[in-house]
């Protein structure tokens, strides 16, 4: 979808995308890719989601989720070019996730875990970030004078400690209060010495911790749970997991009648597609297969990831990443007299969901018998 960082051995002049794809099976050669590109780029170009019937070439563009093209998304993109490093290419598929979790699980207040986000997504008011808006703004960082400020700049060029040790929970509020310094500096000509703004970090942390509540407060509200569909219709819910041990995807679907019995549950697994929007999508087509083969006419497709289920109401063509897919399932919703779509929370969809993750360990041989014994949900 991007630009690979380079082939192993140069690609023919004459090579197209059309060569690297099987239309018997509706896959990638991954023999063929996995000659001709280094890993990491193999690993994206199998991730790509591929249709199962043929669609005419079309011009999309990759910098807006939607596929389309806007001037908004080419503004930002202007915005950013002059401040890329040397070995960053825009759109690369080398580009690294990074893991929220971390910041999210933290035991400090949301203020700093919101602070810590802008801080990982670049998005402090550093001189760099705030060039990008205005030009009326000196490139120059206001502390120590250096020529660029970027946001790990501006934090530890405040409480010049070097480089910090990974605690989220202290150096989340010693950044906080170190940007709170910097802020005063520089709007009300007020400074801050690198051990005030330890001592203030550690005072906060401190009067948090014993403010804490050990005990979740009751839950008043019930979460939502599965219900049955109406006489003469099958609901099929649909989920998909990332199998990070064994290097894929699994996907799980159940459908089940008016009474609730389950009559009828699927487990798919891939290899290579770690994109949880590619990945619920795939499930989503795997319960119209599913849904086709046993005969069903009238059906209810209930799944948990709210954008597959927006794309598939809308019903209409789509430009994006998973656009194929959403494709197949709008072309194959034809062999059925009534096809509906609805969003459901996790909660009420929690069959589908436990398949997916058993996927890998049915197709490795685990005793299935025991899944449609589990609650509804």
């Amino acid at each position: 979808m991007f630009q690979p960082i380079t082939s192993k051995n140069g690609l023919c002049p004459g090579l197209r995308v059309a060569d690297l794809i099987d239309e018997a099976t509706h896959s990638c050669k991954t023999e063929q890719i996995d000659n001709l590109f280094w890993h990491d780029d193999a690993a994206v170009i199998k991730a790509i989601p591929i249709g199962h019937f043929s669609s005419p070439d079309t011009q999309v563009w990759h910098y807006n989720k939607n596929g389309s093209f806007s001037f908004k998304s080419t503004y930002h993109i202007a915005c950013r070019l002059p401040f890329l490093r040397n070995n960053q290419v825009l759109g690369h598929s080398s580009k690294k996730k990074m893991n929220w979790n971390a910041i999210w699980k933290a035991r400090v207040p949301n203020k700093i875990k919101v602070f810590l986000w802008c801080v990982c997504k670049e998005a402090i008011p550093t001189t760099s970030n705030l060039i990008r808006r205005t030009s009326d703004v000196e490139p120059a960082c206001t502390m120590c004078g250096a020529p660029y400020e970027d946001s790990k700049h501006a934090l530890l060029s405040v409480l010049s400690l070097g480089k910090p040790r990974p605690l989220l929970t202290y150096h989340g509020l010693l950044f906080h209060n170190g940007e709170m310094s910097r802020n005063k500096r520089v709007m009300e000509n007020k400074q801050s010495s690198p051990m005030e703004v330890v001592a203030s970090a550690r005072s906060f942390l401190k009067d948090f911790q014993n403010c804490i509540v050990r005990k979740n407060p009751p839950n008043r509200f019930s979460a939502p749970t599965w219900s049955p569909p109406k006489s003469g219709t099958i609901k099929i819910n649909f989920d998909a997991s990332v199998a990070k041990e064994w290097g894929g995807i699994g996907l799980g679907v159940i459908a089940r009648d008016h009474e609730g019995n389950c009559v009828a549950w699927r487990t798919k697994t891939l290899l290579g597609a770690t994109d949880p929007e590619h990945c619920e999508a795939l499930a989503a087509r795997l319960v119209v297969d599913l849904g086709i083969e046993q005969g069903w006419c009238n059906c209810l497709i209930e799944g948990d990831c709210i954008l597959v289920i927006q794309k598939l109401l809308v019903a209409k063509e789509d430009a994006s990443a998973i656009g194929p897919i959403i494709s197949d399932i709008l072309h194959l919703s034809h062999f059925f007299d009534s096809l509906s779509y609805a969003h459901v929370k996790r909660t009420a969809n929690s069959a589908a969901h436990y398949l997916a993750k058993a996927a890998f360990t049915i197709q490795a041989g685990g005793d299935p018998q025991s899944l449609c014994l589990k609650p509804c949900g």
